[in-house]
Order: structure tokens, then C-alpha cells, then sequence
């Protein structure tokens, strides 16, 4: 990593993995919601998250976010943070498959023909950026 965590962060990032890990009552969660207030530095989390996936774990990672902005955004958020160069999933933009870290539109890579294109077991980490605005399970 690039930038040095807070340890409320550190904490953030810490409980987010475990609750993969542990989930509710001893059971592994595969869906995890974190949140964290306007400032607290979430792509910055984020982007420990997606280090530590790609790092220590060896998988691979998707960051959706909702507008090209976000994805713009999130790409340059990552890199600054972390180091890892993405590949971009948007519009007329391919992502690499052999990528560690794809930043993608939702509207792009919810297609149905471009959804598929992708195997389901291809990431590790899925992060949904302002998951509010967007994410349903259709």
C-alpha cells in the first residue's frame, strides 16, 4: 500500500474480511454491506481491501461503480492508494481478463451478454461503490 492506514480504518478493513470469514453465527457470509461516514476515506479502504485480495489472497477483484466518474474515479483511487493499475470494464472498454484488479460501470458489465462473458467464479472480491444507487440482486 501506498498510504498508511488510520486505525479506524485498519479496524474497517479488518471486520469487513472477517465477517467474510466468520459471518453470523460461526457461518461464512459470500454478501458483506460496510459502510463508513463522508470522509472516513472509503476508496482509500477500498483500496486496502482489494491489496490485501490480490497481495496475500492471489484472487482477482472487481470494483462496480455507478457513473463514469465513479469509475474514473475509482481507478486513480486505487492506483494512488494501492499501486495496482486497473483494467477498465465500461462502454466500449474491455477489461483484461488476466487483470488482478478490474474497475467497471454497473450499467456496462450488468449486461446480460457482457455479464456471461465473465466467469462467475472469476473474482474474489466484488466491491459495489455507492451500492445504495444501484445494486439489486436482478
Amino acid at each position: 500500500m501506498n498510504y498508511t492506514l488510520h486505525d479506524f480504518q485498519k479496524r474497517w478493513c479488518r471486520r469487513t474480511f472477517e465477517a467474510f470469514r466468520t459471518g453470523i453465527e460461526g457461518r461464512p457470509l459470500t454478501k458483506v454491506l460496510a459502510t463508513a461516514a463522508t470522509g472516513a476515506g472509503k476508496t482509500v479502504m477500498a483500496s486496502a481491501l482489494i491489496y490485501a485480495t490480490v497481495r496475500s489472497l492471489k484472487k482477482r477483484t472487481l470494483f462496480l461503480a455507478d457513473t463514469d466518474d465513479l469509475v474514473d474515479q475509482g481507478a486513480t483511487g486505487i492506483f494512488k492508494a494501492s499501486g495496482l493499475i486497473a483494467s477498465i470494464e465500461q462502454a466500449t472498454n474491455q477489461g483484461n481478463r488476466s487483470s488482478m484488479n478490474v474497475v467497471g460501470s454497473i450499467q456496462s458489465i450488468s449486461q446480460p451478454a457482457r455479464l456471461a462473458s465473465w466467469p462467475a467464479d472469476h473474482f474474489g472480491l466484488v466491491i459495489a461503490d455507492e451500492a445504495h444507487l444501484s445494486m439489486a440482486d436482478s
